[in-house]
């Protein structure tokens, strides 16, 4: 099952919470173990980078869809109805693929949402330190449902939602920033914050 974009390995499965509570528990939990007097103060917060369910980097990447063990079992329970039966909708116009695709991605991001993001949200806020980051291609909504589903959901389960806003490049939409800073309105105080200048050695900042 291993792939050479993965060095043997496979992508790991972020729709899967046992999966990421494994993960908080090899990093988050490490980290609190050295530095935890620290939270709050020197540490204020837990930086994501790009978390996606795209095998980044694979050559086929956007050919294939996002999926879990539990998948079916999830969408009937959610949707109504069951999957297997309309797969081929995920992949050709036949049937009621347009319905099919957006209840597949619809459930698909509330299981990300759930596995990841929220897990961490959570574990941050036990802590009193704040859940911040961005998500991987965040610049627009198609690109947002091929990585990541809907980056709005993710921003609401971070106590600061970020974007990765570049120096040497600007997006023309506004919905990269737009989407972020609106959440924070409604949600929270209002802040947000921005990576800018990461390939030339920058970093971030903060910001109502």
């Amino acid at each position: 099952m291993g792939d050479d974009c993965f060095n043997g390995a496979a992508p790991v499965d972020v729709l899967n919470p046992e999966v990421i509570a494994a993960f908080i528990r090899l990093t988050h939990d490490e980290y609190e173990k050295v530095i935890g007097d620290q939270f709050g103060k020197a540490c204020p917060g837990s930086f994501t980078d790009e978390p996606s369910y795209v095998p980044w980097g694979h050559p086929n990447m956007f050919g294939m869809v996002p999926w879990t063990g539990r998948m079916e079992k999830e969408f009937k329970a959610r949707r109504g109805y069951a999957l297997k039966p309309h797969l081929a909708s995920l992949f050709f116009d036949e049937g009621d693929y347009r319905r099919v695709r957006v209840d597949f991605y619809c459930t698909v991001t509330e299981l990300f949402v759930e596995a990841y993001s929220k897990q961490i949200y959570d574990w941050c806020e036990q802590r009193g330190i704040v859940a911040t980051g961005h998500m991987m291609m965040e610049a627009g909504l198609v690109c947002e449902t091929q990585a990541v589903g809907a980056s709005m959901a993710h921003y609401e389960w971070m106590q600061v939602p970020g974007i990765d806003h570049l120096a040497y490049f600007t997006y023309d939409s506004p919905v990269l920033p737009k989407q972020c800073a609106s959440v924070a309105s409604q949600l929270g105080d209002g802040e947000c914050c921005r990576r800018c200048g990461a390939g030339p050695g920058g970093s971030g900042s903060r910001g109502s």
